[in-house]
């Protein structure tokens, strides 16, 4: 159970989201099978914010899934410390809160 919106065709992404699996259902409650017309995604960020470094890292672990899913082989993250799966891995937070 869940919820599908077929009739809309944007979503406003206010937040970013790390996980990147989460970010794609968010997505995907609209681009649905029955959709019929574009989905737009607008995604809101300020420049030199703690927001816009998150989606970064959210981007490049979007890429880094992508590759994975074209080679066939998944790469090795420590699910537990972060990475694709989790929260911030130690080098990211420390990007992200670096001034």
């Amino acid at each position: 159970e869940g919820l599908t919106l077929v009739e809309a065709t944007h979503v406003f992404m206010v937040e970013p989201m790390l996980n990147c699996g989460l970010d794609s259902q968010a997505i995907n409650r609209i681009h649905r099978i029955g959709q019929t017309s574009t989905t737009y995604v607008h995604r809101y960020l300020i420049q030199g914010t703690i927001e816009e470094k998150i989606d970064k890292i959210r981007m490049e672990r979007q890429e880094d899934q992508l590759e994975d899913s074209i080679n066939d082989t998944r790469k090795k993250h420590d699910v537990g410390a972060g990475g694709i799966d989790g929260g911030f891995t130690a080098e990211e937070l420390e990007s992200v809160l670096r001034a």
